[in-house]
């Protein structure tokens, strides 16, 4: 018996789903819920992530890898032989909250929006450690995704960048209460959930690189 073979329909249909779903857990992290990362990476792992014959993304299953450019809100690369160091490359702010300060997307509030080929956007830097090590966009949503409870929840998490954004155990961003010119290193507090805030920048750039498309193909449903 054949393979059945997917209608071009049925996929639009597939990526206006997962668009949506993109849409509704991001209003759900903005009120507080902040698990709702991990659906996030769900979600856009399935527009996205090719992984050899077998895991065939969205995109690419509707011919447009090739040509679709996404919003990307890190700062430019530094010219050659300079270096900037950045927390967050630009994709992060810090709130102040009732728990003590955790890191937050900047969303809209961005200094920074230019389009790059999906390729790159995938594979860009987001974020060093001290050890150089780096995550891309790619290696954050398969972390949350097939790893930390999106889809399957592994006995250990072997990135070591991720890691570090996930627990503050690295995060060159400190925040120091009272007078900063009278604190103690003692008082450092460590800010936590950079890895949530991060993808949730990251959607946000998804489904503003997204809108076009699903408008086009199914009117004004963004």
């Amino acid at each position: 018996m054949p393979r059945y073979k997917r209608s071009e329909s049925e996929v639009f249909e597939a990526l206006l789903e997962q668009f949506q779903a993109m849409r509704a857990s991001s209003h759900s992290y903005d009120n507080g819920n902040l698990w709702e990362a991990k659906r996030l990476a769900t979600a856009l792992y399935t527009i996205v992530h090719d992984g050899g014959t077998r895991t065939i993304s969205i995109i690419t299953q509707l011919r447009l890898r090739g040509s679709l450019r996404f919003l990307t809100c890190t700062f430019p690369p530094d010219p050659p032989g300079t270096q900037t160091i950045s927390i967050a490359n630009g994709m992060l702010a810090i709130a102040d909250t009732a728990e003590g300060p955790i890191y937050a997307p900047v969303l809209e509030r961005t200094f920074n929006r230019r389009s790059i080929p999906l390729r790159d956007w995938w594979e860009e830097t987001l974020y060093t450690n001290t050890r150089n090590q780096s995550i891309s966009r790619k290696n954050l949503v398969f972390s949350l995704r097939s790893q930390d409870n999106g889809s399957h929840f592994d006995e250990s998490l072997p990135d070591s960048a991720y890691l570090g954004l996930k627990t503050a155990n690295e995060t060159p961003a400190i925040a120091f209460p009272g007078d900063r010119d009278s604190y103690q290193m003692s008082e450092a507090i460590p800010i936590r959930y950079g890895h949530l805030a991060m993808m949730r920048q990251v959607a946000y750039e998804a489904t503003e690189s997204l809108s076009e498309i699903i408008q086009s193909r199914f009117g004004n449903l963004c």
